[in-house]
């Protein structure tokens, strides 16, 4: 034990030095800047009975168009309800904005659950990618939000998928120390020595990130030094 554990601080000391930020999520959905945009007063009750007409009236009397990009930017900021008027009314759930970003990737970067889940509800390509093919799930593992990336693995969202970096939902999870969620994924059974495109395995990026309790946590596992 104490040989391996040695090991492991060297390992750590060795690797502190080195940048590794390449292991985290590109993040293309955090470009865009907050934008004023107020988010309906309809009641609950009332949205479970709204017609598709009646959802578009509702967001043009908020001056809101009926577009993608209107869409996208109200899932981005977190407006619930609106997203869900534009659900109502027939916005297509996975569609793409100018950027490539889909509603879903927009709330999960947010930490916004509730929206995620009203997408979720309607068959949104829970796997879909930006143009440097992060998915949801790496968004919302590289942003910290831990519910939503709960929410999407219940959902099938494919832990095993990588992005243009090489990079995994648990590799990023081991980069942001993000215990709980890397305990989600490795129950499900993944390659634990799969590397990124600079080589990278899980342990290392731990160790360059001096997560003691991840580092444990992946040896525990099966992970070689």
């Amino acid at each position: 034990m104490f040989n391996k554990w040695f090991a492991i601080g060297l390992l750590c000391c060795a690797l502190v030095l080195t940048n590794l930020s390449a292991c985290s999520s590109n993040g293309s959905s955090s470009k865009a800047t907050a934008t004023p945009m107020p988010d309906s007063k309809i009641s609950d009750e009332a949205l479970k009975t709204l017609t598709p007409e009646a959802a578009k009236k509702e967001l043009e009397k908020l001056n809101i168009k009926f577009d993608i990009e209107s869409f996208y930017e109200n899932s981005r900021i977190g407006n619930t309800k609106n997203v869900k008027l534009f659900l109502i009314a027939g916005m297509d759930p996975g569609a793409k904005n100018k950027e490539g970003n889909t509603a879903l990737l927009a709330a999960s970067f947010g930490g916004y659950t509730e929206i995620a889940k009203s997408l979720l509800e309607k068959n949104v390509n829970v796997n879909d990618t930006d143009k440097t093919q992060d998915t949801a799930l790496m968004v919302a593992t590289g942003t910290s939000h831990t519910d939503i990336a709960k929410v999407l693995i219940e959902k099938n969202a494919d832990y095993k998928l990588k992005n243009n970096k090489g990079n995994s939902a648990l590799m990023i999870a081991a980069d942001r120390g993000n215990i709980e969620l890397a305990k989600e994924i490795l129950k499900r059974g993944v390659n634990i020595e799969d590397c990124n495109n600079r080589k990278l395995t899980p342990l290392i990026i731990a160790a360059g990130r001096s997560r003691l309790e991840m580092i444990k946590l992946l040896l525990e596992n099966g992970a070689n030094i």
